[in-house]
């Protein structure tokens, strides 16, 4: 999902047919100031007041999304971001009025659609979604993250937006506020061309889950984020790593639910993968060596928060010379022989080693171990470890170009 944001962001001042919400013609400073005292003079019956925050930061968004329909009007967008980062309060009725004018007037056109509304501290509301399923039937690009869906909007999109290929649906401000309906997901099996899917905090289930990547995607998916779905098992997972042969990259962070077989699972079908976050799972402890074993071409494994023995840092260390970013927040389990053979891994570019707990001297001799035998390491992070200065100076020495964080070490 990542890497196709960066590509609908290139050249995106340049081909009139991209549209940036945040890079529309913009209001001064002097402009949103006399707009916003306007509608609080309104408010308040002609008492003059200072406009609040809320207030600038409304009229601001009001003329980019008033500029916004004016171009879709005129224009034949294919690609349209809506990223309203300075955003700082719920979208208003008004607002979402004028967006689903503006989507309507574009849908014809419309390929790609990133909706994520980032730091905003409420939602879209659902007739936006809504406006989205029924009007945007070429969507090959869907960012909806963070935007609230019924179970009519998703049975919507799985009907006409058929030749989607990455979609995402989610975010904790939705699952708090308005959880999308669970077994509505089920509806995403119609889509039968994705390849990057993301339902994070969607509360999704083995069955839904199962049902999508049988449907038909499966065969073509490489990229699936599964977030925060704690309702997600091994059963789900080994049934999706025998359906998707071609992932190359799969988040099951927090998915505490998933157990041992569900990752070797993993390593035993998907051999493709290049891209592995296992922070929380707890089947990472029995399934991490059969994972390192069938994908040895892994380049990131994120098992921050795992229980892992001697053997499986000494595997990972072994088998994954390919790997450039290691993330060992928080393990425990390992001693600090196996974490000295962390040097062997002459690729790694980013380190996280926060919270390791080892005695002055072997820490000492692990920092020693790295610095020696990782050459392109730029991050090193050392937070809340019991990292000493000489453990800093011997990696600042081999390696200038490192950047190491030791918050809250005591030196």
């Amino acid at each position: 999902m990542a890497s196709a944001q960066k590509r609908l962001r290139e050249g995106e001042e340049d081909d009139p047919n991209v549209v940036n919400l945040m890079l529309l013609p913009k209001l001064s400073d002097n402009e949103v100031l006399a707009s916003a005292a306007n509608s609080e003079m309104r408010a308040t019956r002609g008492r003059t007041q200072k406009p609040s925050f809320a207030q600038r930061e409304k009229a601001r968004t009001m003329q980019h999304l008033d500029c916004l329909e004016d171009v879709a009007r005129r224009g034949t967008i294919h690609t349209l971001i809506l990223n309203p980062t300075s955003v700082a309060l719920e979208w208003t009725r008004d607002q979402a009025e004028v967006l689903e004018r503006a989507l309507v007037a574009c849908a014809a056109f419309l390929v790609h659609l990133d909706l994520d509304p980032h730091c905003c501290n409420m939602p879209y509301r659902e007739t936006v979604s809504m406006t989205v399923a029924g009007s945007c039937s070429k969507l090959r690009f869907l960012n909806a993250f963070g935007c609230p869906w019924s179970r009519k909007g998703l049975e919507v999109l799985a009907k006409t937006a058929t030749d989607l290929r990455c979609l995402r649906l989610g975010g904790i401000a939705v699952s708090v506020q308005k959880p999308l309906p669970t077994d509505a997901l089920r509806h995403l099996a119609s889509l039968h061309q994705l390849r990057e899917l993301s339902i994070e905090n969607t509360g999704i289930t083995d069955e839904s889950l199962i049902e999508i990547v049988r449907g038909g995607c499966g065969a073509h998916l490489t990229h699936l984020d599964l977030t925060s779905s704690d309702q997600i098992t091994e059963d789900a997972i080994e049934i999706v790593s025998e359906t998707c042969p071609k992932l190359s990259t799969i988040s099951l962070l927090n998915c505490e639910s998933v157990g041992a077989s569900g990752v070797r699972s993993l390593g035993s079908h998907c051999h493709e993968l290049a891209d592995v976050n296992l922070q929380r799972v707890r089947g990472a402890t029995a399934g991490v060596q059969a994972l390192c074993t069938g994908c040895s071409g892994l380049s990131r494994l994120v098992l921050s928060v795992c229980t892992l023995l001697d053997e499986d840092l000494d595997m990972i260390c072994a088998s994954l010379q390919n790997l450039s970013e290691l993330d060992l927040n928080g393990v425990s389990g390992p001693g600090y022989k196996s974490y000295m053979k962390i040097g062997r891994l002459s690729s790694l570019k980013r380190l996280e080693l926060n919270g390791l707990r080892l005695p002055e001297a072997k820490m000492l001799q692990v920092c020693t171990a790295i610095a020696e035998g990782c050459p392109l390491l730029e991050y090193l992070g050392l937070n809340n470890s019991s990292a000493t200065s000489a453990c800093v100076a011997v990696v600042n020495e081999a390696l200038p170009q490192c950047d190491i964080k030791t918050i809250n070490c005591k030196w």
